[in-house]
């Protein structure tokens, strides 16, 4: 396969890219960049003071948004120039990525909360107290957000209500879960991990939280299932 071109970024990068549209959505740890899809060049970057980013960008309703680490967590930038609009901040890291639907994007802290933050201000719809660290991406799907997350000595996923952030249901996986659920027919697939022989696969009921089954595999997850 002949590459068509490549961009050198200023450090690591840990997520992946988003493609919106003829645009490219890359972070380093320390800048996120919008690149042309079909020549790599640059259209502008960003820097978040003294944050380093780890989630991949979502695009929506002509603006780009990225968590990060420090004092603002999550960040609202103008789709064709990169200028700021808003910034969340939580107190801890957001190094999973925001899902944006309807007017709200959802997004992790490691302060222990889910946010759902009106897409257009910047300000606070609901929140969810999940414990220690929200440890995953959080997915949509049908009205209920689905995420992973750290409480004492659970390792729960949480399904809650999209609209107020109720809790429907939660299932402790027993190990931490860092990647997003998927979700089809009715079902939540996630990975945990944690020790070897601990780590596995879970399918559970998208609308009770009952375990459908499990399989061990001894193998940690850090990425979706698909």
């Amino acid at each position: 396969t002949e590459e068509k071109w490549v961009f050198r970024t200023d450090s690591r990068m840990y997520s992946s890219p988003t493609v919106a549209g003829d645009t490219v959505y890359a972070s380093s740890q320390s800048k996120l960049y919008a690149l042309n899809a079909y020549s790599g060049e640059k259209k502008w970057s960003f820097e978040p003071d003294y944050n380093n980013i780890n989630s991949s960008a979502t695009v929506a309703d002509g603006k780009v948004y990225i968590g990060s680490e420090g004092f603002k967590n999550l960040h609202a930038l103008d789709v064709s120039s990169g200028e700021q609009l808003w910034s969340f901040a939580t107190r801890g890291d957001s190094e999973g990525s925001p899902i944006a639907s309807d007017g709200i994007v959802y997004f992790g802290s490691n302060d222990g909360d889910l946010y759902a933050v009106d897409m257009s201000s910047g300000e606070e719809v609901w929140s969810f107290d999940a414990g220690i660290e929200v440890t995953s991406s959080p997915t949509l799907v049908d009205e209920t957000v689905y995420f992973g997350s750290i409480n004492y000595d659970e390792y729960n996923l949480y399904a809650v209500e999209a609209s107020s952030g109720e809790e429907e249901w939660k299932f402790n996986a027993g190990e931490t879960i860092n990647s997003a659920p998927t979700v089809a027919n009715d079902t939540v697939y996630v990975g945990s991990n944690g020790a070897d022989e601990d780590s596995g696969m879970y399918a559970v009921s998208a609308s009770s939280g009952e375990k459908i089954w499990s399989l061990k595999t001894g193998v940690t997850y850090f990425k979706s299932p698909t």
